[in-house]
């Protein structure tokens, strides 16, 4: 055998894998399903002059995310907060920002779904995914910022986005996930005002 017919069959099963990758992924960005995350409501509150953050965010996985969740792989799902001074002509004025990140398991032996706050480390177990989709999109009571740290009769603004982060994916699933439209998860920006 030739040294490039040698060549060739080495590369065959190498660019197999490459199509049906290629296929796979505009197949899923083509026909999608309903995956993506939506920041459906909030409310601001002041208790004991303390601004409080209550959300609600609808988290709706694609196949690829539920089925590396699925394999073993957890997931980390983070909320983006920040409070903002709106500025006319330039750019608004930062003022606060905070993260609330999550991390979710499968664990195949008993079924069940493990949701860790990585902020607190607090987790908890759920038997059913749309249970714990629903936990880590339940946001109550968040502790926002102290309004002494605010202007009197200023108005703020403080907008939330959710996410899932890819960047604790493994890395040769992380290059995928960049490009892949199954693993770009993320809400829109939602903002509200804050009167102080």
């Amino acid at each position: 055998m030739s040294k490039q017919g040698v060549k060739r069959v080495r590369w065959r099963p190498v660019l197999a894998v490459l199509a049906v990758l290629a296929c796979s992924m505009f197949a899923s960005n083509a026909f999608g399903d309903d995956a993506g995350f939506r920041v459906l409501d909030g409310d601001i509150s002041l208790i004991d002059d303390v601004y409080y953050l209550n959300t609600r965010v609808d988290y709706q996985l694609s196949d690829a995310a539920r089925e590396a969740m699925h394999s073993g792989l957890p997931l980390t799902f983070e909320l983006q907060i920040e409070v903002e001074r709106p500025r006319p002509w330039i750019w608004n004025q930062s003022v606060a920002s905070l993260s609330q990140r999550y991390r979710l398991r499968y664990h195949d032996l008993s079924g069940r779904y493990i949701l860790t706050n990585l902020n607190s480390g607090e987790s908890r177990s759920f038997a059913f995914e749309s249970a714990v989709l629903q936990a880590v999109g339940t946001v109550d009571a968040l502790p926002l910022i102290d309004r002494r740290l605010l202007d009197e009769g200023e108005v703020y603004e403080v907008r939330v986005r959710a996410r899932l982060d890819v960047n604790g994916l493994p890395q040769p699933l992380r290059a995928i996930a960049m490009v892949s439209r199954q693993w770009r998860l993320a809400s829109e920006w939602v903002s509200w005002r804050l009167q102080v």
